[in-house]
Order: C-alpha cells, then structure tokens, then sequence
C-alpha cells in the first residue's frame, strides 16, 4: 500500500513538471528596465511558443491616465524570437516616463490602436518594464 502511495505522489510531482514546463512565458529584452528610449521605439523579446499572438502595450505613467495603447501587431519568428516598432507618447513627451508590457495570447480580440483602461488578460504576461523617453 505504501509503495502506491509513493508511486501515485510521483506520479504527480512528475506530471505538474511538466505542466510547469510547457506554460506560455513571454519576456522583453530589449530595451532594459529604466531605459531612455526614442518615441518610436523597437521593442525586442522573447515567447516560448512562436505561434502564439503577441501584443505590446504602453501605459503613460501620467497621474490619473489609465489608458494603455496597444501597439501594432507583433512578428514572431520561428525560434520564438520578437519584435516591433513601437510608439511611445507623442511628440513632446521628452522626459516622461512609460511601462511597457508584452502579452501572448490574449483573452480578447486586440487590434493596433486600441484603448484599454486595464492590463489585459492573457496566457502569458511580461513583466512591467519602465522607461523614460528620449
């Protein structure tokens, strides 16, 4: 009975490491936390399934301003690698700061330009990145 017992535990350990492993992980590695960036901006990163849809989205770290742009549609290549040009703030917004997040696989229809009051849900989330623009 003991010897069940044990086998039917790893079993189990075994069974959510692999569940573990095959999660969705998305990631930005480019530009670093705290960067200086240009108002058009590539954003550069990385997704651990390249078919899965990929968004990045700005939020302008402005006193009460929920708004959080959605960026144009992200090209994933083979290798789960990613990129996009993106666009922070406008024209005169020279010293202010953003945060970027990238998302794979939304739980809701994304088109470039969007509006959103909120981060998305997603599979898969980035960490919040903060910059300063340029």
């Amino acid at each position: 009975m003991l010897q069940k017992i044990v086998l039917t535990a790893i079993f189990l350990i075994v069974t959510a490491s692999i569940a573990n492993a095959e999660q969705l992980k998305i990631s930005i590695t480019s530009p670093r936390n705290r960067a200086s960036v240009s108002e058009k901006q590539v954003i550069k990163g990385k997704v651990t399934d390249p078919d899965a849809e990929v968004w990045v989205i700005i939020h302008p770290m402005v006193k009460n301003l929920d708004d959080r742009w959605v960026q144009p549609k992200v090209t994933v290549n083979e290798s789960g690698d990613w990129k996009v040009r993106a666009y922070i703030g406008e024209s005169g917004d020279k010293g202010k700061r953003f945060e970027i997040m990238a998302i794979a696989n939304p739980d809701d229809e994304l088109e470039e330009g969007n509006i959103l009051y909120n981060w998305p849900n997603a599979e898969a989330k980035s960490r919040i990145i903060k910059v300063r623009r340029k």
